[in-house]
């Protein structure tokens, strides 16, 4: 599942990478926008760029259809885990548009902070990427596992009450929870400084996030720290997040089972 989950990541750039299925941005705009800024805001008419919401209905709606082969219903599952965990990290659901951001800060991905751990400059969308985990290795991973689930315990969610396989518009309220945290405080009062690179599209942007991952080359020498209880604040959101995204995805590949085993074994009909 570990695997299942990293793998649209570890698929980059090649013919299964599908760009645009990993966010959902709404936009924010900041009071010192210019109008080229709010421009383009206006012209999104209120939709989200990205299409995570489109992905994982079609993700679920394979995973659970019982005319799936099991290759496409193996490749739904890699898909609606990783976005439905994308979708509950804030800058995957929004956008800054602001002076510094004219042009939008690719959610998050172009605008970089010091990094309260190593002290370098990270873009402010892999410090909330990274901010709870850091060690990808399996055993970290099951580590922290265990110690979130134990701190946050499925009754620490009531939101979990309802079953995400009867409700048509379960995605976009996951994604609009992101949206309201990064409104409200996740962009505010953070002074990020812009990558001035000039990319000709989100691909190239992408990629310089990319070599920052496995290279640590930043485009940016210096930036300023995070405000005062920003880091701490941030982890904790962070965990919870998490933690609610395991709980969910599990409810889901378990409600698609479910149905997949009721046209496994359907009722018998009786001849009149």
């Amino acid at each position: 599942f570990i695997e299942c989950s990293r793998w649209p990541d570890d698929n980059k750039f090649t013919n299964n990478d599908k760009l645009t299925w990993h966010t959902a941005r709404y936009a924010i705009v900041e009071d010192d926008a210019p109008p080229e800024a709010r421009a383009l805001v206006a012209a999104r008419a209120g939709k989200p760029v990205g299409q995570a919401l489109e992905s994982l209905a079609l993700s679920y709606g394979m995973l659970w259809n019982p005319e799936s082969s099991p290759n496409e219903r193996a490749w739904a599952l890699c898909w609606l885990m990783h976005v439905v965990g994308d979708i509950h990290q804030p800058f995957h659901a929004s956008d800054l548009f602001s002076k510094d951001f004219p042009a939008g800060n690719m959610a998050g991905s172009t605008g970089y902070v010091r990094d309260p751990v190593s002290g370098v400059p990270i873009p402010l969308h892999i410090l909330w990427d990274s901010n709870a985990l850091r060690d990808p290795s399996l055993k970290a991973v099951d580590r922290a596992r265990q110690t979130l689930t134990k701190k946050y315990p499925r009754s620490h969610f009531p939101e979990l009450s309802a079953n995400p396989h009867d409700d048509p518009k379960v995605f976009e309220n996951w994604l609009r929870e992101s949206y309201q945290v990064a409104l409200k405080w996740a962009f505010r009062g953070v002074k990020a400084v812009p990558d001035t690179t000039k990319y000709r599209n989100s691909d190239e942007v992408v990629a310089s996030i990319v070599n920052f991952i496995l290279n640590g080359v930043s485009p940016v020498k210096e930036a300023p720290e995070l405000p005062d209880g920003y880091w701490d604040r941030a982890r904790g959101t962070a965990e919870q997040r998490i933690t609610l995204a395991g709980y969910r995805i599990a409810d889901l590949v378990l409600a698609a089972a479910a149905t997949i085993e009721t046209h496994r074994n359907p009722p018998e009909i009786l001849p009149d």
